[in-house]
């Protein structure tokens, strides 16, 4: 199951393009001026809803920083309103 913690996120930071979370994992993409980045947390609880605190119950974060053209497909997805989703994408596990 993925949830999605995008709105909940981007109340502190509206540079939150998309975030996700996954068991005990959360992805999110942002843009700061030109530049991207996908930040990687693990929890130390699973994702159980938009609104639990899972997503911050943060063991560690690690970061990655992308270029448009890396992102472009979750980009035109997010811009037709369709459905994305960042753990298939980025593969990362």
């Amino acid at each position: 199951m993925i949830v999605d913690y995008t709105d909940y996120l981007q109340a502190d930071n509206p540079n939150i393009i998309l975030a996700q979370g996954k068991k005990k994992n959360v992805l999110i993409l942002g843009q700061d001026d030109t530049q991207y980045w996908l930040e990687y947390r693990w929890l130390s609880i699973p994702c159980a809803h938009s609104q639990d605190e899972a997503v911050v119950c943060v063991q560690g974060i690690d970061v990655i920083y992308l270029e448009k053209e890396d992102i472009k497909e979750i980009l035109h997805k997010l811009a037709n309103n369709q459905p994305a989703n960042l753990f298939d994408y980025f593969n990362l596990f």
